[in-house]
């Protein structure tokens, strides 16, 4: 029993230290990736062992059921199956939040496809990804989740950019889809649905949304230059009126800044996130 509640307590407090992990911002905003995979790979290990302490609280409950007699084997019955009962209660909270979050995703998705089939002037391909360049008036690119191409980037955009610099915008979106950006937000936003009152809650998913651009424009700079990459945010950021991207695009060209800055700029472009 003791053995079951601290594998509960271990994989309670990593799959939820996701906030504590990432609340400094100094250098999580210098190594945005590193910083990502931290937080993501004890969430996964906590969740792991919440399921492991399932497992073993069936096994531990079937067992004293098995061999109850007197008043320790009662008292065991009832620890086992009340345990359960708490891991059951959490996982079905977990999926009350979690249902609207994934429909909604997956909602994005659908409208996605449908503005591909509906709006695609051309089809190309950029850094080995398929483009899907769509007729819309507003300047994006987002990765094709739930499409049969890699990225779709509206016309306009594509138009503005340079090849180089549109290189950059694909190569972006490409650290999106091969980092798990998308399952990281999903899990970050259910998160914030759980506790929506809490600071560090609603903060968090705005966090680990900047995060994951931070790091996709990292990928973007690695692969095409940070003078490229920053141009194209620079670009994005006049076409849309959105002064994120320029923040972006200075954090991008001022390697090595004081980690105060870092956490100024953190400040700045969440606030235009949220």
């Amino acid at each position: 029993m003791i053995a079951i509640l601290a594998c509960m307590a271990a994989g309670a407090l990593c799959a939820t230290a996701g906030p504590w992990m990432l609340r400094g911002m100094g250098w999580q905003v210098a190594r945005p990736a590193l910083a990502l995979r931290i937080w993501f790979t004890a969430f996964l290990l906590g969740v792991a062992a919440l399921l492991g302490s399932v497992a073993f609280a069936i096994a531990h409950a079937t067992a004293a059921t098995e061999r109850s007699g007197g008043v320790a084997g009662t008292t065991a019955v009832l620890c086992g199956w009340a345990l359960l009962g708490v891991l059951g209660m959490s996982i079905g909270v977990v999926s009350h939040h979690a249902g609207p979050v994934v429909e909604g995703r997956r909602s994005g998705g659908l409208s996605l496809l449908l503005l591909v089939a509906r709006d695609e002037v051309r089809r190309m391909t950029v850094a080995g990804a398929e483009v899907s360049v769509v007729d819309v008036p507003a300047a994006f690119a987002v990765a094709g989740r739930g499409c049969d191409a890699d990225i779709v980037v509206s016309r306009s955009l594509a138009a503005a950019l340079p090849p180089a610099e549109l290189r950059a915008v694909v190569h972006h979106e490409l650290g999106h889809l091969r980092g798990g950006h998308s399952l990281m937000r999903t899990v970050s936003l259910v998160a914030g649905t759980i506790a929506p009152n809490a600071r560090c809650g609603k903060d968090f998913a705005h966090t680990v949304h900047l995060l994951t651009e931070l790091a996709a424009d990292d990928r973007a700079a690695a692969a095409c230059g940070v003078g490229d990459t920053a141009s194209a945010l620079r670009t994005l950021a006049g076409m849309t009126g959105d002064p994120a991207p320029l923040l972006r695009a200075q954090r991008l060209t001022r390697v090595g800044a004081r980690p105060s800055r870092i956490g100024l700029w953190h400040h700045r472009i969440r606030g235009q996130l949220s």
